[in-house]
């Protein structure tokens, strides 16, 4: 049996071990998925010893990760996160599937990036992907929306717009609104990084947070009739493309979106 798990800080909201036995079962992998708890300071042994065939990096640690890999994919190169690691045969190779999961998410509500304006909210490994994505689709205006301009943002990317929450009311184009924050995550699931009014005008609302399913957030969108999604395909996406570095399996988005509507369904 081969090993997989996640990596992360918090990991106790993860619904990812079920995503993956789901995995398992349809492709027939015999294998086993679990959480590892980890503070900063044990990240460096635990790539190190693991004896894991592969894993998942969530929040904080995609930026950090890339430093400890012998390998970066092109695509985790240029978004600057690794999200999936694959220990193959004493390289630690490093890689971003969140993209994937991603495009997956903004092709099934049929939204148009191309010359749209997008406000992301947050600068961490899953801002990159999202930033780098709609970049690549063609975005003419994107605003990171932080805490604390002056802390260093790991972003690879000088050309977007940089703004601090305060500054939220010099938002003019409201097309795309994404939050990359765990703001609004289980179990404090009445928070929102932003209030009701910021969120009116906008024509798509993506909460990358998938528990609870309906954030804060998103109960704004939906109040205000707009186009709204959570994060659930995108982690089954992303999950699925990282079986495929693992187990060299063929990504099938029909299995995608079966996963998908069976956890949905469940309510995990």
């Amino acid at each position: 049996m081969n090993l997989f798990g996640l990596i992360g800080e918090k990991l106790a909201h993860s619904i990812s071990p079920a995503i993956h036995e789901l995995i398992f079962k349809y492709y027939g992998i015999d294998g086993e998925y679990k959480l590892y708890a980890l503070q900063r300071d044990e990240l460096q042994s635990f790539v190190k010893n693991n004896k894991l065939r592969g894993f998942n990096v969530t929040i904080p640690y995609k930026i950090d990760i890339m430093k400890y890999l012998t390998f970066i994919s092109p695509e985790a190169e240029a978004i600057g996160a690794v999200n999936t690691v694959f220990m193959d045969k004493g390289k630690i190779k490093g890689y971003n599937t969140d993209y994937n999961g991603i495009d997956m998410t903004f092709k099934k509500y049929d939204i148009s990036i191309e010359n749209s304006s997008a406000i992301v909210l947050g600068s961490g490994g899953a801002a990159a992907a999202v930033l780098q994505y709609l970049k690549d689709k063609h975005c003419k205006d994107i605003t990171i929306v932080v805490r604390d301009k002056s802390k260093k943002i790991n972003l690879r990317d000088d050309n977007h717009k940089i703004i601090q929450y305060e500054d939220l009311s010099s938002v003019k184009t409201k097309d795309i609104l994404v939050n990359c924050t765990p703001v609004g995550m289980y179990p404090n699931v009445e928070q929102c990084i932003v209030e009701e009014e910021f969120v009116k005008g906008f024509n798509f609302v993506f909460d990358l947070i998938y528990n609870p399913l309906n954030t804060k957030l998103l109960s704004y969108a939906m109040d205000n009739n707009i186009k709204c999604a959570n994060g659930l395909l995108m982690l089954v996406g992303q999950a699925v493309w990282a079986e495929s570095i693992w187990n060299n399996i063929d990504v099938k988005e029909e299995v995608i979106e079966k996963i998908y509507m069976e956890l949905t369904q469940r309510g995990f």
